[in-house]
């Protein structure tokens, strides 16, 4: 019985002596991955070891590691022989390390440094267009207009208790209002006065006057009123006092 205790403990003790002598003959590399311009230490860089052999496979002895949030890697149970390192990050170029000789029952420490890579993105073209719901929109607007005119905007119209246009239309310049609802340009009758809606002509109500009342169209409905007062080509010519713009808010403002 003792015999056989014997040889079984021998047993064990042979495999764990060539277990450890087979891990002695291989080898281990670690080392840090830092940013070469910052020094900063790079987590989450792939670290791909290769044979340095031209008749290795393209798989054959490689390995592969990720460094940890200090910049760490470990490569561990290489066999002996020669390889190269590359090492791979979103934002960085490609660093390889060549001529790495792994010898057996050795730690090698190879650090590396990442280069940052420039990132040469495409042209990109941003286009905006001023809104003249805005009192800075409207002048900015006044001023490239080759026309005289007087404007007024939704943001100017909300600071005053004015509940529809004829209201909001007292406060602009060479305007006067008559009976609450007409509208009189430079001292001109409402008649040598026309009014649009959108760009579109608004009908007169009146079946003895060429006149469009301005109290029927509520203040909050609107997002600026334009007066052009000299003739454009882009408006009708059957105004001498002046043309009355009135543009709505769009469906998705508040």
């Amino acid at each position: 019985m003792r015999k056989l205790i014997f040889c079984f403990l021998l047993a064990i003790f042979m495999i764990l002596f060539s277990a450890i002598l087979v891990w002695a003959e291989n080898g281990i590399i670690q080392g840090t991955v830092i940013d070469s311009q910052t020094g900063e230490k790079l987590s989450k860089v792939d670290i791909i070891l290769k044979s340095a052999s031209s008749e290795s496979s393209q798989t054959d002895q490689q390995k592969k590691a990720i460094s940890d949030l200090d910049g760490l890697y470990s490569i561990d149970d290489i066999i002996a022989g020669k390889y190269i390192i590359a090492a791979k990050k979103v934002g960085y170029s490609e660093t390889v390390v060549s001529d790495i000789e792994v010898t057996p029952d050795l730690i090698m420490q190879i650090d590396i440094a990442l280069t940052p890579e420039a990132i040469q993105l495409g042209t990109i073209n941003v286009t905006a267009s001023i809104s003249k719901a805005t009192v800075a929109g409207l002048i900015a607007t006044q001023r490239k207009a080759p026309t005289i005119g007087s404007s007024i905007s939704i943001e100017q119209i909300k600071r005053t208790p004015d509940s529809n246009a004829s209201d909001a239309l007292k406060r602009v310049t060479g305007l006067s209002v008559v009976n609450d609802r007409y509208v009189f340009v430079r001292g001109l009758s409402e008649r040598y006065s026309n009014a649009r809606l959108n760009n579109a002509a608004i009908s007169s109500p009146e079946p003895d006057k060429w006149v469009v009342p301005f109290d029927i169209f509520p203040a909050s409905l609107l997002d600026n009123i334009v007066v052009t007062k000299t003739f454009v080509p882009d408006l009708p010519g059957d105004f001498t006092g002046g043309s009355i713009q009135m543009t709505t808010k769009d469906f998705t403002d508040g």
